[in-house]
């Protein structure tokens, strides 16, 4: 059944209890109502299973708008699936996946896509319709093999108090839609990562930006939005001298081969190599050109929009 944002906050510790099942490992109370109720949306939408008045199994997605040729839309970013492992094999996911998918086309969703991992892949596009789209490499700069040529300076807005507009990102490629406010919430908020961020600033308002994560002896590049060649390189290089004076191991990005950071990752010795990520959707509107929006040369996806990162 579907729940709205009241029945959701009511059955939190009934989510945590299932996700320990699921998982055999704990989540926040505060990252889930980060995600699910104060998303910038403000939509909560979760479909669960109850039995005997527990939540067996639950299926969720995370509103966010995308822009494409300047045109926006609601999407949904296809979120945890967890089923109790005594519920399992009885065809619940499915069921409460097309309940969810069916309530968000009513509401104006166009889109639900997201990152399978891979004990649920085969079951998204075999039970649920969707599409691969790709399979993202992780492009991976060994720091061992890196000569330094000495750190530059740089401006940080860890805060995203600067002045912020999605119209960095190109318009010719399908993206998450960035404001100000989803930069806020999605990093300066986030209860359970913390975040940095570094930016050129152009008049006042910044006109390129690098937002980055630590991760055991890696630096992920997780949001990595530039203006132009020359940006790009500048905060490559800064985030480079950052992982070197913390004397970190590796820097991890996702850079699409058909964007230029995909050369400018290549040049400062970036190679592609794992993990290998899924990435599908399912267009719920038919007024969408698959074509466009199933192939991946068309998309500029980084791991901030993702879940996992």
């Amino acid at each position: 059944m579907l729940i709205d944002s009241g029945q959701f906050l009511g059955n939190i510790e009934n989510i945590q209890h299932l996700f320990r099942r699921s998982f055999n490992r704990e989540i926040e109370r505060r990252y889930i109502v980060w995600r699910y109720v104060d998303n910038p949306l403000k939509h909560t939408l979760v479909s669960v299973n109850y039995d005997n008045g527990n939540v067996t199994a639950n299926y969720s997605a995370c509103p966010c708008y995308l822009s494409y040729k300047s045109i926006t839309m609601k999407s949904a970013l296809s979120m945890t699936t967890m089923t109790d492992p005594d519920y399992r094999g009885k065809g619940i996911f499915p069921l409460l996946a097309r309940e969810l998918y069916d309530f968000i086309c009513q509401n104006g969703y166009k889109m639900v896509w997201g990152f399978p991992n891979h004990f649920s892949h085969a079951k998204f596009i075999t039970s649920l319709n969707w599409s691969n789209i790709y399979e993202i490499p992780t492009m991976v700069l060994n720091l061992s093999s890196y000569t330094f040529k000495g750190t530059i300076q740089y401006e940080t807005d860890n805060t995203f108090d600067m002045s912020y507009d999605d119209s960095i990102i190109r318009d010719d490629l399908i993206h998450v839609l960035k404001s100000q406010i989803y930069l806020k919430w999605r990093y300066a908020q986030n209860p359970v990562n913390k975040y940095y961020n570094i930016v050129i600033l152009e008049h006042e308002k910044v006109s390129s930006y690098l937002v980055f994560k630590y991760y055991g002896q890696c630096l992920d590049i997780v949001d990595f939005q530039v203006v132009n060649y020359d940006e790009a390189e500048y905060l490559l290089q800064a985030v480079i001298g950052i992982a070197n004076d913390h004397k970190l191991s590796y820097i991890n990005c996702w850079a699409p081969v058909h964007h230029f950071i995909h050369p400018l990752c290549e040049k400062y010795g970036f190679r592609s190599s794992t993990p290998i990520t899924y990435f599908g959707g399912r267009i719920l509107d038919e007024q969408l050109d698959q074509k466009d929006y199933l192939n991946y040369s068309n998309w500029y996806i980084q791991m901030g929009d993702s879940d996992v990162y």
